[in-house]
């Protein structure tokens, strides 16, 4: 299946997924009607523009959902709408199992601890708290490991230990191994509960949790005490 989307995205699915980026520079073929797209059997895109670009290239398949959400929504179920009449119902507790090798160095590294993890940052600056609030919830809390990606780089100073150095399969790897992991609405929140881990999201008013929290997860509100919050990890 040919998906337009963004290409980051295929480390999480199967391989018999491949992502179309529009921003790429395949995206003027698409566009034209001039991909060659012979080695897909089905397509799926978001947007009735994709859909018509992709049938110009000649793919005959082709499932088309909604851009955008309805209120109160959850974007999973969002998703896997269009996929339903191809694919049945969305499981509803779906699960990602880390790669034994990485989840062998994860225990190495952790060395029998089951940290909490705090992972601060968020792709939108409106939905992120400062470190200041979190360190609070830190304080109240043992053993917490903190995890930053590229978009954090500039960021500080942050308490230590900060843990920057995780690829996807390490991110699995901790997640799978941590006590809790604590985050505002942000993608990584939505790998840790797809491992199984016990996930806090803060989020603040720029995004609802009725659609973008991760099923399962604990929500918080940014109005939340931070000593709440250590509060729910407390009683794990």
């Amino acid at each position: 299946m040919l998906v337009i989307g963004q290409p980051r995205y295929e480390a999480l699915t199967s391989p018999r997924i491949a992502f179309l980026d529009v921003e790429g520079s395949r995206a003027r073929a698409l566009f034209t009607g001039a991909l060659d797209l012979s080695a897909y059997d089905r397509g799926l895109a978001y947007t009735a523009s994709g859909a018509e670009a992709l049938r110009s290239c000649g793919l005959r398949d082709v499932l088309e959902g909604a851009p955008k959400p309805a209120p109160d929504v959850a974007i999973s179920d969002h998703l896997w709408a269009p996929l339903v009449p191809a694919f049945g119902p969305r499981d509803r507790d779906p699960r990602v199992s880390p790669d034994a090798e990485a989840l062998d160095a994860m225990r190495t590294r952790l060395a029998g601890r089951r940290p909490v993890v705090i992972s601060p940052g968020s792709g939108g600056a409106a939905k992120r708290l400062p470190l200041a609030w979190w360190a609070e919830v830190a304080a109240h809390l043992d053993d917490v490991v903190w995890v930053g990606g590229p978009l954090e780089a500039g960021d500080g100073p942050w308490p230590e230990p900060r843990w920057d150095d995780l690829d996807l399969g390490g991110l699995v790897a901790l997640a799978a191994s941590c006590r809790a992991w604590l985050c505002p609405d942000s993608g990584p929140g939505h790998l840790a509960r797809a491992v199984g881990a016990q996930v806090g999201v803060v989020f603040t008013a720029a995004t609802s949790p009725a659609t973008w929290a991760p099923p399962g997860a604990r929500v918080f509100r940014q109005e939340t005490a931070p000593t709440d919050v250590a509060r729910w990890v407390a009683g794990l």
